[in-house]
């Protein structure tokens, strides 16, 4: 029994191997691995008998029954493909498994588990539902507090499916947990919250690039795990301001502990948080802001000072405005140059040297994607506009418009969209809709 579990073990080994390998296109000699020294040094452990070293000295035909085998699971989780001169091939799935060193059965649970308009719980059901957090376990002297965690709806706005029983439904509740701030109390708790934390970032950006990759009714699902990879990263829920981006210093979640004045921290300040939580409690979003004047934003706020400190971030957070021009090429292809300039004043601190975008056309009746890219706004282009140029197909039956959005790959909620391009209006102003 010790010899068959050992065996597996080496299987899923080598599948890891083989994904690296194929998609990177390393060396395929598998005699120069970790692997092969190991099967010299304890034959016994990978079910390698005396017999097989006199057969085949140099454990060749076991090495290939292993890397078959390995590939075999590969193909059948579509995350290579084999075809008949056994030659292997990488999938769009297997290069976004080895990009995010995503398990393979991640990969292709991952794979099966999208589907068009899936909610959010179902979508942190199957983050929690991921081979690498397996290892989890749901102790009795959990549950109180995660129940208590799961009911209270400051905590975990989105309902846990499975609840604290399972172990998907406890991964919820802590990353939940972590995007609220909120404390937890138990050292077991804490411990696997962190261990989720540490594969959340990296594990939603897999499941981002999927739906990129599978463009078919997957716009909407695209935009909406975009937004989940960065609450992640910014520790933010989508549902708060943008100006809640301010509050904390950037690249860091803890949260700020106090402060004499509004501008606080070495280059620039941070926003206090009372003074966003004003903005939230009076429904005033972002494009409510941005147009208000520092007299009007004073009288919501209640202080001149942070009247001032609500207009000079509103005017940070990125924004782009967009005009899309179309010209049919033939009868099935259509292009589209995008005009982007930028409308912000630029913060070293909270931009840094670029700011990153995701641009894509999609089909907003099928939920195609059409086209897609990644776009970088560096500050020395400030001052410029930049100009994307692309060519998309035109099928039957045509949908009445086509939307391109643009889409911060760093900014919770940031996004612009030009609506309203169709075959009859060669030229158009973008209308922007965050």
């Amino acid at each position: 029994m010790g010899v068959v579990v050992v065996v597996v073990v080496v299987v899923v080994v080598v599948v890891v191997v083989v994904v690296v390998v194929v998609v990177v296109g390393t060396d395929k000699n598998s005699s120069y691995s970790y692997l092969f020294v190991r099967f010299f040094r304890t034959p016994q452990k990978f079910g390698i008998t005396q017999q097989d070293f006199e057969t085949d000295p140099t454990l060749e035909k076991k090495r290939r029954e292993f890397v078959h085998e390995a590939a075999t699971k590969l193909c059948n989780a579509r995350l290579i493909r084999i075809d008949n001169n056994r030659n292997y091939n990488p999938t769009d799935l297997g290069r976004v498994a080895a990009r995010f060193y995503v398990d393979w059965e991640t990969a292709e649970s991952f794979s099966k588990g999208l589907i068009q308009n899936m909610d959010d719980d179902r979508i942190l059901a199957l983050f929690g539902k991921a081979h690498e957090f397996s290892q989890l376990k749901s102790r009795e002297d959990e549950q109180a507090e995660l129940g208590q965690l799961m009911e209270d709806p400051q905590v975990c706005p989105v309902r846990v499916l499975g609840g604290t029983d399972n172990i998907y439904g406890k991964v919820a509740i802590l990353l939940q947990v972590y995007l609220s701030r909120k404390f937890i109390e138990g050292f077991s708790l804490v411990s696997d919250c962190n261990y989720v934390l540490q594969n959340a970032s990296r594990l939603f950006r897999a499941l981002f690039e999927i739906t990129m990759t599978r463009v078919t009714n997957m716009s909407e699902m695209s935009d909406r795990l975009l937004e989940w990879c960065k609450m992640i990263d910014q520790r933010l829920w989508q549902s708060q301001h943008v100006l809640r981006h301010f509050c904390y210093p950037p690249g860091s979640a803890a949260s700020n502990k106090g402060g004499k004045s509004l501008d606080e921290g070495p280059k620039g300040g941070v926003l206090k948080e009372q003074i966003v939580k004003k903005l939230e409690d009076a429904n005033f979003d972002y494009w409510t802001c941005i147009n208000m004047t520092v007299s009007e934003l004073t009288n919501i706020s209640g202080s001149k000072d942070w009247g001032k400190a609500i207009d000079k971030y509103m005017k940070r957070v990125p924004n782009l405005v967009l005009d899309a021009k179309i010209q049919p090429i033939t009868s099935t292809i259509m292009r589209i140059t995008l005009t982007i300039k930028p409308s912000f004043d630029w913060s070293d601190r909270w931009s840094g040297p670029s700011e990153p975008f995701w641009v894509w056309v999609e089909n907003p009746e099928s939920q195609d994607i059409l086209h897609s890219e990644y776009y970088v706004l560096h500050k020395r282009n400030m001052q410029d506009s930049g100009q994307l140029s692309f060519a998309i197909p035109l099928t039957e039956p045509r949908p009445p418009q086509y939307v391109i959005s643009v889409v911060s790959d760093r900014w919770v909620g940031v996004k612009q969209a030009a609506k309203g391009l169709s075959l009859e209006c060669r030229t158009h102003n973008a209308y922007i809709d965050r």
